[in-house]
């Protein structure tokens, strides 16, 4: 197979001395090169300006080998990093376009060794990235789940059947919302029709039902999966918070007691302030009708009953604020005949 020369800019001389020297292993053309329809390109001395081609006569031949060879009319001197020929070097072309061809075939096989072990390494790094993906995706305690865009599943991890007690193969092609708790349906089908409609990813709770009946409260993040024509469904990941969501009550719980304890602190010195303002003048009437009877006995009534007012008022101070617990050394001696004495009583 013969190869294609484009003899660029070259004088009659040096065309009709190329023809001669070459005419057997290539075809000559003349004209500038604007479409990759030859092998090499060879510059005639017009082109040559003090020993070097002109800016841009390379950009302007577009040839596969991009090999191109200058030629000289005259003899003279000449940049060497030209490895331009004179019409008298003519005969060492050809061997120089061989050794080009070499060079360049010897490029070809190994640019395409390369790109087969680049193509190699790809795929093993590619194998290797989905070998890992799987690997996180499945040993994930977050259930990872993909949707298509009729809302059914087309993918779940082993999450999943931990969750909710349920095999992955039964649920691959139902639609999630058989899954939910009827209270969450309506919300979660309204946000899965936003995320396809293009809505940024967003935390959502939802209750979601298990094989036991059990139902669980989980956060969910969804997000939609593009493909050439658009849209072609979801993927998502639901964490488990009850625990998180009943510790959070307990928590609330706790501060509500706090403040019904703070509450009963403020009544209970508000009534017992109350009670003091009227023992004394209770106190201060028991004195002074001692001796009559019939006025005695209500007056009694009153401090009795401010007595006891005081005590539940203590009684109220020490469920809002229970005693702290105080180690002490106790004398046993002492205390084991008052013990005895309660448990014989």
């Amino acid at each position: 197979m013969s190869l294609r020369i484009a003899a660029i800019n070259c004088s009659t001389a040096e065309l009709a001395a190329l023809r001669s020297a070459i005419a057997d292993e290539v075809v000559v053309a003349q004209g500038l090169i604007e479409v990759p329809a030859f092998d090499f390109a060879i510059f005639g001395s017009a082109e040559i300006r003090d020993g070097n081609l002109p800016d841009g006569a390379r950009e302007r031949v577009r040839v596969p080998a991009a090999v191109i060879i200058p030629l000289r009319a005259m003899y003279g001197s000449i940049a060497p990093d030209l490895g331009a020929f004179t019409l008298g070097e003519l005969d060492r072309v050809p061997h120089v376009i061989r050794q080009q061809v070499e060079l360049w075939k010897g490029f070809e096989e190994r640019a395409a060794t390369q790109r087969r072990q680049t193509d190699r390494h790809a795929e093993d790094a590619l194998r290797e990235s989905e070998s890992r993906y799987r690997t996180l995706v499945e040993q994930a305690r977050d259930m990872i789940f993909g949707l298509d865009r009729e809302g059914r599943f087309t993918s779940l991890n082993r999450a999943f059947e931990t969750i909710t007690g349920w095999s992955r193969v039964e649920w691959i092609g139902r639609p999630f919302r058989e899954i939910l708790d009827p209270a969450s349906v309506e919300t979660a089908s309204r946000r899965f029709r936003e995320v396809l409609a293009g809505a940024e990813p967003t935390h959502a709770e939802y209750y979601l039902r298990t094989r036991s009946g059990q139902v669980l409260t989980v956060e969910t993040t969804t997000q939609v999966v593009n493909g050439a024509d658009g849209p072609i469904g979801t993927i998502g990941i639901t964490r488990d918070i009850t625990r998180r969501k009943e510790a959070e009550a307990e928590v609330e719980k706790a501060k509500r007691l706090s403040s019904l304890g703070q509450l009963a602190t403020s009544v209970a010195h508000e009534f017992n302030n109350v009670l003091m303002s009227i023992l004394p003048f209770a106190e201060l009437l028991q004195r002074r009708y001692s001796s009559d009877e019939l006025a005695a006995i209500p007056i009694q009534h009153i401090i009795s009953a401010v007595h006891r007012g005081r005590e539940i008022s203590q009684e109220i101070l020490r469920y809002a604020r229970p005693p702290r617990t105080a180690i002490a050394p106790v004398a046993l001696g002492s205390w084991l005949p008052r013990a005895a004495a309660r448990i014989e009583s």
